[in-house]
Formats: structure tokens, sequence, C-alpha cells
């Protein structure tokens, strides 16, 4: 037979694991309620971003977000610095020195070059440019108007993802549409 003390021990055992329980119940029921949250909010910061990318592109034709632009590298003249199908991320800016990569158009491409010398002509400054991997300078100056901004970073692989998702678009939605479908169907059930 257990004395009296050791039945209050018991019940006191009892009590601490129930509460112990119950809390770790609470906490872990608190961690996935803002886990959450914070999905949701990045879900919807990414989907407010979308709708404005695609916005400005389709009604005001701009291509930035906050004078950020990102471009796919499609050849090897900045070997190096820059790789085929690395993405580069580039600024709006107009304080330019020799030696910066820019991105400028050049006819419908864009081109990525480093600015090996810069001339002023009347109050027009021009820059020349050339690829790093190339053995002579680009042919043409570039004007202040052509250029979309200064390089800041390079994304590897990205471009191998975006070229990946463009020449597999149907694909891709496919999978998405099947996905979204039994995500739907697995809710109604």
């Amino acid at each position: 037979m257990a004395t009296k003390e050791e039945k209050i021990a018991r019940k006191i055992k009892k009590i601490v694991n129930k509460e112990t329980n119950s809390t770790n119940g609470k906490n872990k029921e608190t961690i996935k309620n803002v886990a959450s949250i914070i999905l949701k909010t990045i879900a919807i910061v990414i989907i407010i971003l979308l709708i404005i990318t695609l916005v400005r592109s389709l009604v005001f034709k701009k291509t930035d977000i906050f004078g950020y632009r990102i471009y796919l590298i499609m050849s090897g003249s900045m070997e190096q610095e820059i790789s085929v199908e690395d993405a580069v991320l580039i600024k709006e800016t107009d304080n330019l020195q020799k030696g910066d990569i820019i991105a400028f158009q050049n006819g419908n491409s864009v081109t990525v070059h480093r600015i090996v010398n810069i001339k002023t002509e009347g109050n027009k400054k021009l820059y020349q440019t050339k690829g790093d991997n190339n053995n002579i300078e680009d042919s043409n100056l570039v004007e202040q108007s052509r250029i979309k901004g200064k390089y800041i970073m390079k994304i590897s692989g990205l471009g191998k993802i975006a070229l990946f998702l463009k020449r597999n678009l149907i694909f891709v939605i496919s999978i998405l549409g099947i996905l979204t479908m039994a995500i739907f169907i697995k809710r109604l059930i």
C-alpha cells in the first residue's frame, strides 16, 4: 500500500504532466499558426509584386521593378565575370564610370558589356563598351538614352530555369493545373 506522501506525489506528478502536455500542444499550435501567417504574408507580397509587374509592363510598357531589371545572358562575351544562361540584376542609374558593366539597347536586343572609355561630345556622354571575352571594342558608342542600367549582381542558374519554363510552358502550366485540381479535390473530400 502506498503511503499518503506517495499518493500526493503521484497526484502532483499527474498534474505537472497534464500541464506540460497541454503547454507543448499549445506551443506547437502557436508555432503552426505563426508559420502559416508568415507563409500567407509572403505569398500575398509575391502576388502583389507580380500584379504590379504585370500592370507596369502591360499598361505602362515598363519592365522594371523599383528601378531594377533582370536580363538573361545568351552569349559568352562576358565570360569569366558572367556566364551564358546567368541572369543579371541591373539597376537604373546615371552615375556610370569606366569599368562598370552596363546593359544597353542594341537594336532589338539588350547587350551587357563593360565600359572601357567615356567620351564627351558637346554636352553628351558617349560610352565605349567591350565584352570581357571579346578581342575588340564594340563598334558603336552607346548614348545615355540607350542605357538600361548598371550591373549589380548575377544569379547563376536562374537563366536555365527561366529558359526551361519558357521552352516547356505548356508542360509547366499543365502540371500546375493538375496540382491545383488535386488540392481542390482533396479539400472537397
